[in-house]
């Protein structure tokens, strides 16, 4: 679900929103998914172990992911959020109407009521704990923690009790990983952060500075990826040099990580193959962007098209898709074409038989208390801290309404593309050049006309205001997060990190 709210984003507390690390693919994990069926008009709940519908045509507004059998869902617009079970969708778990909701994760949700502070609770509706109000943001839990930022703007960890793992004396962190390590972030001066490998424990293990090294994602399977100048390395917690990994290149963060002793690499033409931990490769740099999905398979891009392919390059899903999101063992959701989505498995074969229009994946914004004081308080200038804000590639799945969301088809209508001026932004990486004499609001638009040529309904006023003036806009979706494309994607982070 979406929340109609803007966050304060200091330079500091872009690394530390990621809810979960950056190089750590996430998958749906659930029995159940939301999702739109071509001609009907409400939301619908699919089985994704049969492909049967459970609910069909039920929901007049988008449902939230599905965990443990829990989602969120608005009751009316603007009149605040249920919370439901699978098995018994005639009443709410609880009585509750709540201002916004995250996802449930590790067994418990971030919610907020009016007038109350954050609180967590768990899968039976319960209040679990009611959080100081000097907690103003609370992500989705990960791994069983979740990242909170304070109003001094501060970060810190808590975990499934509320209780602080790591207190808020931040100004960033990126959250625990499976492994069980974060990595706290401290301002040295206006350019220089400070970097520490923590455990659960608080005990530190490695610390460097962003002159040395910036992360583009946590320890994973014992090794963590980092940029060094124009390079990908591999460290492990003590700061030991691991393997390097090739060229870094802008919005390639969520290929890295070390899975079943597999890696991505980049060559110096942008190309991306695999190598194992030993630095042999595997495939030859072939392919525009590499997914690794943690179970010895990679979703490949080329010419804006996605596959599936083993750690030797066998075939497993022929590149014909716009994009492939696993939901669970054997279960994948492809995008075929604008508004056509497919349940398949890992061989390709169809599980549900109707054609999808829309589907309820991930939506990470935070919980936020006293938005209208944060909303002053946000922050337009990124420049200082470019290099920082780049290392992290899904920035546009998690920033929630911040970051306005698109499809992955290209805006080729000639019509369109004689009336916006950035029409091309769907079709070709931006550059440093494209930018010459653009002020930070000229690229704000830049990166919203992505979302706006696929009719994104913006929910932020003066992109409503700006778009709605524009003749070729046609608002007409309201979550389309599942529909980014590589180039888009690389184009939203490049233009995000020059505002």
């Amino acid at each position: 679900m979406k929340r109609n709210i803007l966050f304060l984003m200091t330079a500091i507390a872009m690394a530390s929103l990621l809810q979960t690390s950056c190089n750590e693919s996430k998958d749906v994990d659930g029995d159940f998914l939301a999702v739109k069926i071509s001609g009907d008009k409400n939301w619908s709940i699919l089985d994704v172990n049969t492909g049967e519908f459970v609910y069909r045509d039920e929901f007049k507004n988008c449902p939230s992911v599905i965990v443990d059998n829990l989602f969120f869902v608005e009751k009316d617009r603007g009149n605040g959020y249920e919370c439901y079970n699978v098995n018994n969708i005639s009443k709410p778990i609880n009585n509750e109407v709540y201002l916004y909701a995250c996802n449930f994760q590790s067994g418990v949700a971030p919610v907020l009521k009016k007038g109350d502070p954050i609180t967590i609770i768990n899968k039976n509706g319960e209040e679990i704990k009611v959080l100081d109000k000097k907690i103003v943001e609370v992500y989705p839990y990960s791994n069983g923690f979740t990242n909170v930022i304070t109003s001094d703007g501060k970060v810190g960890i808590l975990d499934t009790k509320g209780e602080w793992i790591v207190r808020a004396d931040y100004e960033g962190v990126i959250p625990f990983s499976k492994d069980g390590y974060a990595v706290t972030i401290k301002r040295q001066n206006d350019t220089i952060f400070n970097y520490t490998i923590i455990d659960k424990d608080g005990q530190k293990y490695y610390s460097f500075s962003s002159e040395k090294y910036k992360p583009i994602g946590n320890l994973v399977n014992g090794t963590m990826p980092v940029r060094k100048n124009d390079k990908v390395i591999y460290i492990d917690k003590n700061g030991e040099r691991m393997l390097e990994a090739g060229k870094y290149y802008w919005g390639t963060e969520s290929s890295y990580g070390i899975y079943d002793g597999v890696t991505v690499y980049a060559s110096e033409d942008r190309k991306m193959g695999l190598m194992n931990e030993n630095g042999e490769k595997l495939v030859r740099d072939k392919y525009d962007m590499i997914i690794p999905l943690k179970d010895g398979k990679f979703v490949v891009y080329r010419d804006n098209k996605c596959g599936m392919i083993d750690k030797n390059d066998k075939v497993l899903l022929p590149l014909e898709f716009y994009k492939i999101q696993k939901l669970k063992d054997n279960r994948y959701v492809v995008r075929e074409g604008r508004n056509k989505y497919s349940l398949i498995d890992g061989e390709g074969k169809e599980i549900c038989k109707e054609t999808l229009a829309s589907i309820s994946l991930y939506d990470d914004a935070p919980v936020e208390f006293d938005a209208d004081t944060k909303m002053q308080a946000f922050v337009e200038d990124m420049s200082d801290v470019t290099d920082l804000v780049a290392g992290f590639n899904k920035m546009a799945e998690t920033i929630g309404s911040m970051v306005e969301q698109s499809s992955s088809e290209n805006a080729t209508d000639n019509e369109e593309s004689m009336s916006n001026p950035y029409a091309w932004l769907g079709q070709r990486l931006a550059t440093e050049n494209d930018l010459q004499g653009k002020s930070k609001a000229d690229i704000r638009i830049m990166r919203n006309t992505i979302f706006a040529m696929h009719g994104y309904i913006f929910k932020t006023a003066d992109m409503k205001a700006y778009f709605n003036k524009q003749a070729w806009y046609k608002a007409s979706k309201s979550d389309v997060s599942a529909e980014l494309s590589t180039i888009e994607n690389q184009n939203v982070q490049f233009l995000k990190a020059h505002e």
